[in-house]
């Protein structure tokens, strides 16, 4: 069973890992922020998914009233927000890390 329908079936407060699998289908390769929201009925199973907000690089607005709002409509009993952050290319994050930590690296030893 494909992991969309799996979650529209199957009451998902026991099956955490099953929701993260979920939202990193949906949402790995985002290159903005993103604010999604999973609402569940009384029996948990997912009865709506909703990008609340997509952002910029490094900010995503959350609206308290337009959470609520969404809840209201579906008629969900509780809700999973899920924040996505991209996370930087790993030879960006190691070049931050050695200009931070004060390393050199080998090319500006030889300089």
């Amino acid at each position: 069973m494909p992991l969309r329908e799996e979650m529209r079936e199957l009451p998902v407060m026991g099956l955490f890992q099953k929701v993260l699998d979920y939202c990193r289908a949906d949402m790995a390769h985002a290159s903005v922020e993103h604010f999604r929201l999973l609402f569940l009925d009384r029996k948990n199973k997912v009865i709506g998914d909703e990008l609340q907000q997509p952002g910029t690089v490094d900010h995503t607005p959350v609206y308290p009233r337009e959470v609520v709002k969404s809840a209201l409509e579906l008629g969900a009993s509780a809700i999973i927000m899920v924040h996505k952050r991209p996370t930087p290319k790993p030879t960006r994050l190691s070049a931050f890390r050695r200009k931070r930590d004060g390393r050199r690296t080998s090319s500006e030893d030889q300089v």
